[in-house]
């Protein structure tokens, strides 16, 4: 049992040239996972309150060429979910390449 727990403790412990356990890599691996999918969700939920001034934002150079017509009732709802969708892509990005995890900042 006490084996065990030793080897718990030393997969998350980097070692002192930086290199990690193939579990230590997993684990890192799952919280920026569970990171990216939580700021993504908010993301998405945040830019579904603001889809309409979304849609004219990205519209609004081209007015004058084009006009979106909705024929059905759920193309509405399918585009602003669609631009939340994107918006919600576009702030988690930067989050998953600059997201820092205890493990590497022990380096």
């Amino acid at each position: 049992m006490a084996t065990n727990m030793k080897r718990k403790k030393k997969a998350e412990v980097m070692e002192d040239d930086g290199s990690m356990t193939l579990t230590g890599h997993l684990k890192e691996l799952r919280n920026r996972l569970i990171i990216c999918a939580v700021v993504f969700v908010v993301g998405v939920v945040v830019s579904l309150a603001y889809a309409d001034r979304l849609i004219d934002l990205l519209t609004a150079m081209g007015r004058d060429y084009y006009q979106f017509v909705s024929i059905a009732p759920q193309e509405k709802l399918m585009q602003y979910f669609r631009v939340s969708i994107l918006a919600g892509v576009i702030v988690t990005v930067p989050v998953a390449f600059t997201t820092s995890t205890p493990l590497q900042s022990r380096a």
